[in-house]
């Protein structure tokens, strides 16, 4: 039996690149040959040829040691010939495998995202709600005398006589007060805080049980805040633990310096849950991932592992009580949501109390930092009686326009145009207990005093500062308009130096026209609605150009005068088979002349032979053509009285007349009532029943 080779060398594809390789370097040596000289040439091809001789030498020794006696398959030994090793094919088994792509989320549609925006909006407004009258009711218990005398309890005489003598310092009062209190009660918790709206999703696993979601809730914050049912359990926190979080200290504060007969506020800033849909994010081996879904198509029933190694969650720490209610009176602190405010007459203003972290008047200490996601100043109110809140947002907050924002959303244009109020706005103006005059130009002071923006987000939308970049459409800055600032070398301008930029039919509706020789601040694309502009864009279109609007600012136009009405004649335009005269505006009403808003009147006008004109009040767009509006006529001032007199006299008639038409039909069906009703008789009378049970249940002509 002849020997055979290893496997490794009876494969046909690593020979045959073997082989290729050595036909390729062999070509190579070839054009470098030529490229020597004839005796650099000749030395070259000795030693080439030595070198080959010593490479065959080393191939037959190297075959010599891979020979081996194998075992013929049985194949071999029925042919009983030797196959060559470029002959043989191997056969393999295919194997297919099918990756199927996970399938892609679909995008929720238009009327999904509304929704849920809608959901969202309905319940931080619900929040907002519940969250007024949470305070409403612990400003309620502060007001009460008997919780008021427990805390008058507890204070030192040394301050109880420093109020009670007439001619004291107020404000050397709070101080000491505000020193005493911040030793006297201790904190663990830090209060009222903002949370997501993902992190309330838990709720939905628990179904519909009231009772259920509310020890879930209770035990979800359980580490921030307190529940207190009762007034009572609210005056023994004072009385037994003295401890408590921070918007309970300040509470409690509150009622204690009301003890002392003096004019407080409790000032909260809440913290309802934000109704903008923020990105959703997903985690390593959640079922959104592409490998649960994978899994998913493939049918497995094994729990998605994560990629990574997740390391186990540690053991919840206590904190030490004493180090947490050292830190959060820490003058560097982090500000509390719950605060107070006290009226000092003398100065007549309100003063900023922190009792926590003992802060005298420094109202913009108690704005939060703008990062800290768990505190966010959207709008605080402060509650005295127990009726009505004020808000005091612009005291405390120096970005009132970022407040606004997060408190409600901004209006569209066609709300706004069809009359429609923010939430907000609509809910303060029932529960407002307005401010004296005094504060109000306190607010206002501050409100126009906010620190100038200092990114490109915070300037967008910003009601006191723009940017050219931030500009609508149909807006321009006036020509005086001076640069206030600039954010990356790009120039700030004053929001009050904005105007609306129109075009020259969009001034035309609002009965204005643009002067001689003024030339457009801002050209626009045009926008065609129209089938008449779609087909002049559609024809600059195939010759590569675009149509754009010229827009005029408002001190470029004048009011529009109509020429005056002259010897009864009153001035028009020829639209179709009838005149008019334009009338978008009141002022666009030609002198001389009386605009008459009723339908139908022109055609008495006709009649009367008095001149007119139909008028035009606006446009409307019917299968994309532009339909002119027109309401009533315009005729001349001095046959307004004979006109009105002939429209009474005529709609006199025609009610005359609609009323005998009415009564004449009347009359006819009482006739044809009647008759039905003899006739039927006399039937009966003659044909019809031989007694008195045979009558009919119900009318005969029926």
């Amino acid at each position: 039996m002849p020997p055979k080779r290893r496997a490794d060398r009876t494969a046909s594809q690593p020979v045959r690149s073997k082989r290729n390789k050595k036909e390729q370097e062999s070509d190579r040596d070839e054009e470098e040959k030529e490229a020597l000289d004839p005796r650099t040439r000749h030395e070259t091809e000795t030693a080439q040829k030595d070198y080959e001789d010593e490479d065959e030498d080393e191939d037959e020794d190297e075959d010599e040691e891979d020979w081996e006696a194998v075992d013929v398959p049985e194949h071999m030994e029925e042919t009983g010939s030797e196959v060559d090793a470029h002959e043989t094919i191997p056969v393999y088994n295919d194997v297919e495998i099918v990756m199927e792509a996970p399938r892609p989320k679909s995008r929720a549609s238009a009327y999904d995202r509304e929704y849920e925006n809608g959901i969202r909006q309905a319940m931080h407004g619900c929040h907002i709600v519940l969250l007024i009258a949470h305070f409403l009711i612990r400003n309620k218990w502060c007001l009460d005398k008997d919780v008021q005398n427990v805390c008058l309890s507890f204070i030192p005489p040394s301050i109880v006589s420093t109020f009670e003598n007439g001619t004291c310092d107020l404000e050397k009062g709070v101080k000491q007060l505000m020193k005493w209190w911040k030793t006297f009660f201790k904190l663990d918790r830090p209060g009222l805080q903002t949370h997501g709206f993902e992190e309330y999703t838990f709720l939905s696993e628990l179904g519909s049980n009231i009772e259920t979601m509310q020890e879930a809730l209770a035990q979800e914050h359980s580490d921030e805040s307190d529940v207190i049912p009762s007034a009572l359990e609210f005056v023994n926190r004072l009385t037994d633990e003295r401890t408590g979080s921070r918007d309970l200290s300040a509470q409690l504060f509150v009622a204690t310096l009301r003890s002392l007969s003096v004019r407080t506020r409790l000032v909260a800033s809440l913290q309802p849950i934000d109704y903008r849909v923020t990105a959703q994010t997903t985690s390593i081996g959640t079922p959104n991932t592409p490998d649960a879904t994978q899994d998913d198509t493939l049918g497995s029933q094994e729990p998605t592992k994560a990629k990574v190694p997740l390391r186990k969650a540690r053991a919840k720490l206590v904190p030490n009580p004493d180090k947490v209610d050292k830190d959060f009176k820490l003058s560097q602190a982090k500000p509390g949501t719950v605060w107070a405010e006290y009226y000092h007459p003398d100065e007549a203003r309100w003063i900023s109390l922190d009792p926590i972290r003992n802060l005298y008047d420094k109202p913009r200490a108690m704005a939060p930092p703008r990062m800290d996601r768990r505190n966010i100043m959207s709008l605080v109110l402060a509650f005295e009686k127990r009726r009505g809140v004020t808000d005091v947002t612009r005291r405390y907050t120096p970005y009132m326009s970022q407040a606004l924002r997060r408190r409600d959303r901004v209006l569209t244009k066609r709300e706004r145009e069809a009359g429609a109020q923010p939430w907000w706005d609509t809910f303060y103006a029932r529960i407002e207990r307005p401010p004296s005059q005094q504060e109000t130009a306190e607010l206002d002071a501050l409100e126009a005093h906010e620190p100038m923006p200092t990114t490109m987000q915070a300037v967008r939308n910003h009601p006191l500062y723009v940017l050219r970049r931030d500009l609508k459409r149909t807006e321009v800055l006036i020509p005086e308009a001076k640069q206030v600032g600039a954010i990356r070398d790009e120039p700030m301008f004053l929001r009050s130096d904005v105007r609306e930029a129109l075009t020259a039919e969009a001034w035309r509706l609002r009965g204005r026209r643009i002067k001689g020789a003024e030339q457009p601040v801002k050209h626009v694309p045009t926008r065609a609605v129209s089938m008449e502009k779609k087909r002049h864009q559609e024809l600059a279109k195939q010759s590569g150009e675009r149509l754009y609007d010229a827009c005029y600012g408002e001190w470029q136009t004048e009011a529009y005068v109509p020429p005056p009405v002259v010897d009864g004649i009153v001035p028009k335009e020829r639209y179709g088979k009838s005149y008019s005269i334009d009338m978008f505006a009141p002022s666009m009403l030609p002198a001389g002349g009386a605009h008459i808003p009723i339908p139908g009147i022109g055609r008495l006008a006709g009649k009367l032979g008095i001149d007119y004109a139909e008028a035009v009040v606006g446009f409307d767009f019917k299968k994309q053509r532009v339909v002119p509006v027109k309401e009533g006529i315009v005729i001349p001032i001095e046959c307004r009285e004979l006109l009105l007199q002939a429209w009474e006299e005529h709609e006199t008639h025609h009610a005359n007349e609609a009323f005998q038409k009415q009564t004449q039909e009347a009359c006819r069906r009482w006739r044809r009532l009647i008759l039905s009703t003899l006739i039927a008789a006399r039937v009966d009378a003659e044909y019809g029943r031989k007694h008195e049970d045979d009558a009919p249940e119900g009318p005969a002509f029926l």
